[in-house]
């Protein structure tokens, strides 16, 4: 219902102009707000009558110089007061802008409301709404705004946080959801619930190495080697038992490196175990040592 006080046509702050939402056809106009130019009056019906009533009470209607409105009638009520100094347009119907006819109006803030019928121009009985304008006037498939998720990296699962998109009827027509997603990192489709695989760089873009979705990061190697035995069997060096890989000092975080024996022999075929020195990356005992990144997810 157009809440109103003083009606001044010409008001240059849309945002501040009286609602159109209307009870059967009357605008009740009771405290102060005004009209925009770009939405000049109020209009109701079909073909080319406008049946709107403009109810004034306890407050005045003020049409100013120069500026004009459109209705069917104006019925004044108890205490109030019209004014008119510019023109008002009795029983002229207005028209919306649909140029690709979906039945979705374009914006009056950008396409102003009309006194003139023709190609692209709707009366606003024939819109599928007046608050919700077509985000797209030039395609009769994408004509609201709605809040979707989307799946950018394509790893089919869909984000937790929403944007806009000028779609058709559901998100589902422009490829996304309409329920908020799982993908705790839309932007790399190596993060997704439920991944297995440990990686040794973070995230594109979300940083980080919760790969799997589940708010922790998850380091594949957390122990320290343990020695084993190696022996000589005469032409090989072979494990003797009772080691275990892992690193030789602090564990190291997410993308790190450091120090790690496997806790077995070194995988060459030699008379003898090593000794210090003898081979690359082999300690005493014939252990192999090298300098892995710390995998997580």
């Amino acid at each position: 219902m157009i809440s109103a006080g003083i009606y001044t046509i010409g008001s240059p702050v849309y945002a501040t102009t009286c609602s159109q939402t209307n009870s059967s056809g009357t605008f009740s106009q009771t405290t102060a707000c005004s009209f925009a130019t770009s939405l000049p009056g109020v209009d109701y019906g079909t073909g080319s009558t406008n049946t709107a009533v403009l109810s004034v009470s306890n407050s005045t209607l003020t049409v100013a110089t120069g500026t004009t409105i459109a209705t069917g009638t104006i019925s004044i009520g108890a205490s109030g007061i019209v004014s008119i100094v510019g023109t008002v347009k009795l029983n002229t119907p207005l028209y919306w802008t649909d140029t690709d006819g979906d039945t979705y109006a374009a914006d009056p803030a950008s396409t102003p409301v009309s006194f003139t019928g023709g190609t692209g121009k709707v009366r606003m009985s024939q819109l599928a709404s007046t608050t919700n304008y077509d985000c797209n006037d030039a395609s009769a498939s994408t004509y609201a705004n709605l809040t979707c998720y989307q799946d950018a990296d394509g790893d089919t699962y869909y984000s937790t946080s929403s944007h806009s998109v000028c779609g058709g009827a559901t998100c589902a027509a422009a490829g996304e959801s309409a329920t908020v997603g799982t993908d705790c990192c839309d932007t790399d489709n190596r993060a997704k619930p439920g991944q297995t695989t440990y990686y040794t760089t973070a995230r594109t873009t979300c940083g980080g190495y919760d790969f799997n979705c589940n708010s922790s990061e998850e380091q594949q190697e957390t122990g320290n080697v343990i020695l084993g035995t190696c022996t000589s069997n005469g032409s090989a060096c072979v494990f003797g038992g009772g080691g275990n890989g892992g690193w030789t000092g602090s564990v190291p975080g997410c993308g790190n490196s450091a120090e790690y024996q496997d806790g077995g022999c070194c995988p060459y075929s030699a008379g003898d175990c090593p000794s210090a020195g003898q081979y690359p990356n082999c300690s005493v005992g014939g252990q192999y040592t090298s300098n892995p990144t710390q995998a997580c997810r």
